[in-house]
């Protein structure tokens, strides 16, 4: 388009420089009217056509071509790690002692005691309230028949031993009665059976009253005796026994 515009203005250029020698009349008419107009206006330049396209100076890339990658939805499990084994070492098991003898609880730190039994006939005394009845009835039933020796209740005249105390402890004396200085005794009687165990405890007398039988009522039927014999047999037998409070025991 410039080089056209660049033409147009030769043109006209030259057409007014040789304008004067065209008004010569030897000359002008040799030129039309149309042909004057003609030099007189200017050159267009040609307008390109519209479906002639110019190609583009920037040359066109290629179009890349975009490939998804497909991916697990899951993702893949972890290895499995198997852990080491461990091998403990082998302990010696410790030397074991023989484990040291238990003491006898019966004779433990408990020297025997001996306590006096007063003959008792059981003619003469009657049977506590709380003696079973079956014991007292057996005693009647059986009272004629040597033979039948286990099976009776007799009294410490009555046996070819008497039984003898094993290790018991004498009743704790009680605070109070020690800190008034009071003493006293309390008279019990009770069974000692053929297992040398006391049975049918109670509490016959006691000076002064409502002091001192609390404690032997639990301390008595703890005693262990050697139970007495009739005939080389172990029987039971009733006993009473007087149990003495002092302050200097």
């Amino acid at each position: 388009m410039t080089a056209a515009l660049f033409l147009s203005m030769l043109v006209n250029g030259a057409i007014f420089a040789v304008g004067p020698f065209l008004l010569d009349r030897r000359v002008l008419p040799l030129f039309s009217p149309h042909a004057l107009l003609n030099l007189m206006m200017p050159i267009r330049p040609e307008r390109p056509d519209p479906e002639e396209e110019q190609p583009d100076t920037l040359e066109e890339l290629p179009k890349l071509e975009i490939i998804p990658l497909e991916m697990d939805t899951e993702p893949p499990p972890p290895p499995e790690i198997t852990p080491p084994e461990l091998k403990m070492p082998e302990m010696e098991p410790p030397p074991q002692t023989p484990p040291s003898p238990l003491p006898d609880q019966k004779t433990s730190d408990m020297p025997d005691l001996e306590i006096a039994l007063k003959p008792l006939k059981t003619a003469s005394v009657p049977i506590a309230a709380n003696v079973h009845p079956t014991v007292a009835e057996k005693s009647e039933t059986t009272r004629g028949a040597p033979t039948d020796v286990e099976n009776r209740v007799y009294g410490i005249g009555e046996v070819d031993s008497a039984p003898r105390a094993l290790g018991q402890a004498l009743p704790p004396y009680p605070r109070v009665a020690r800190r008034r200085g009071i003493e006293g005794w309390v008279k019990v009687r009770f069974l000692i059976t053929k297992d040398g165990k006391v049975r049918n405890l109670s509490v016959i007398e006691e000076s002064p009253a409502g002091v001192f039988h609390k404690t032997v009522l639990r301390t008595v039927p703890e005693w262990r005796f050697r139970p007495a014999r009739k005939q080389g047999e172990p029987v039971d037998v009733w006993v009473e026994q007087t149990i003495n409070f002092k302050l200097d025991q």
